[in-house]
């Protein structure tokens, strides 16, 4: 969801259609990532999202695209609420933030490319 999203029903990320419109832009990779801490009401069923990303005139290219969600849309998410002086946080990015792409996680779950240690979309899957 966008900033305005309650005032501009377009205003949250339409998965689809930025997946349709990024065919026009080529890139090599993109990853999308649901974020765990999802209100589920009826407020957000007026949303309609948009591709965000302008159709060029370029031609159509083909891409890999990686998909991680924490859960089905709708499904509720594990999240481990606030207690004394710690924040709430929400288990799936916790995991994917602290401990894969901040480069805590163990060895095994880094692909070694050109010499330096990465974090890939399949080691990312493996890990989570």
């Amino acid at each position: 969801m966008l900033s305005n999203w309650n005032k501009r029903p377009t205003e949250a990320v339409k998965i689809s259609s930025l997946q349709r419109v990024l065919e026009y832009y080529g890139p090599e990779q993109v990853t999308i990532i649901g974020d765990a801490c999802q209100e589920f009401s009826a407020r957000f069923m007026d949303v309609i999202g948009s591709a965000i990303l302008d159709k060029t005139e370029e031609h159509r290219r083909d891409f890999e695209l990686d998909r991680f969600f924490s859960v089905d849309a709708g499904s509720q998410a594990f999240m481990i609420k606030a207690k004394g002086e710690k924040e709430a946080f929400c288990l799936f990015t916790e995991v994917m933030l602290d401990a894969a792409l901040e480069g805590d996680a163990p060895e095994k779950y880094f692909e070694t490319i050109d010499g330096s240690r990465h974090i890939t979309s399949q080691t990312l899957a493996r890990y989570l």
